[in-house]
């Protein structure tokens, strides 16, 4: 698998990030995994960082699905949570730009989508990433 979750309580912030490829597997994992639990549903402000990211294998309909289960999963719970996508590379930034569409369509997100990390960090209310040594990994 090429991607992970960590969840830093104290800031309210999970952390997504994809290494080398973004999979169907990978995109089904996290949406499980992070709004199917109880501390993944707990952060509101998430990072999907795809910075490494070379290769994308997921469809639009890939990508609808998993959107479709998120949005499920948050309006069940009553949920709304900030999304910034740091995608410095074209496929990603692609990829992300329907995944904001499908996202604010639906009404429990608000996204950005940016290949400037800091501008992302911003977006999140964040100076800084966290020390990875002090999240609790989701995935």
């Amino acid at each position: 698998m090429s991607v992970s979750v960590l969840y830093f309580p104290s800031l309210d912030f999970r952390w997504v990030r994809y290494e080398h490829e973004i999979t169907r597997a990978d995109i089904l994992a996290v949406v499980h995994r992070s709004f199917g639990s109880e501390i993944g549903r707990a952060g509101t402000r998430s990072l999907i960082d795809m910075e490494t990211v070379e290769t994308v294998e997921i469809t639009f309909s890939d990508m609808s699905s998993a959107t479709e289960t998120a949005v499920s999963r948050l309006t069940a719970a009553g949920k709304r949570f900030r999304a910034g996508c740091h995608a410095p590379t074209d496929v990603t930034f692609g990829i992300s730009r329907i995944y904001q569409t499908l996202m604010e369509n639906a009404g429990v997100a608000e996204t950005l989508v940016s290949r400037d990390r800091e501008a992302v960090l911003r977006f999140l209310g964040l100076e800084a990433l966290p020390d990875r040594a002090d999240g609790v990994t989701v995935l």
